[in-house]
């Protein structure tokens, strides 16, 4: 809100609101950022450079800020792939074993979403724990989503995982899941 003094953004943890922004240009609806976020400006202190309206004085805008080009990669995905910002969301449960499977039960938690347009499939999920790994099974579509398909990792905030490749597995009882492994807060 920004009617408080102090915002979302913790310079200490800039992997969380990393993954706030993802999960919000990722989810059903229209994102909306409040300004400053895209500067890392949390809002808090005693100083004119924490405030926001700082951007249009004295101090620069930064187009090389981590945040600025995070939201512009975020943005070119969600402009580039239309199931991203019209697909039906439907949250997705999640196993650590491939048999037993609920929403989040994952220590720290664990965020997993499909959003379906037609015949494709995006499947965004976040491992919400600040110290946790997550190695996890999460539920989708069979009928889109055949054994053996393999899936394009599109964005991570970890690089070693955008280049490993992912592939739909059957379960028992029909089930089909990708198996991942998450680093904390990614």
């Amino acid at each position: 809100s920004h009617d408080l003094d102090y915002r979302f953004h913790n310079p200490q943890y800039q992997e969380q609101t990393l993954l706030m922004l993802t999960c919000l240009m990722t989810l059903n609806g229209i994102p909306c950022i409040y300004y400053g976020t895209e500067q890392g400006m949390s809002g808090s202190g005693n100083r004119r450079e924490y405030s926001r309206e700082a951007m249009w004085g004295k101090y620069a805008f930064d187009k090389h800020s981590f945040f600025y080009e995070k939201i512009k990669e975020l943005s070119v995905i969600r402009n580039s792939v239309p199931v991203i910002r019209y697909g039906r969301q439907y949250f997705r449960k999640c196993s650590g074993d491939g048999l037993h499977f609920g929403y989040s039960e994952f220590r720290g938690g664990i965020i997993a979403y499909s959003r379906i347009l037609n015949d494709r499939e995006v499947l965004i999920v976040a491992n919400t724990s600040i110290t946790e790994e997550q190695t996890l099974f999460i539920n989708i579509d069979k009928n889109l989503n055949p054994e053996h398909r393999i899936w394009e990792v599109v964005f991570s905030s970890n690089a070693t995982a955008a280049s490993t490749p992912v592939s739909t597995s059957s379960l028992p009882g029909g089930m089909h899941a990708v198996e991942l492994n998450l680093q904390p807060m990614e």
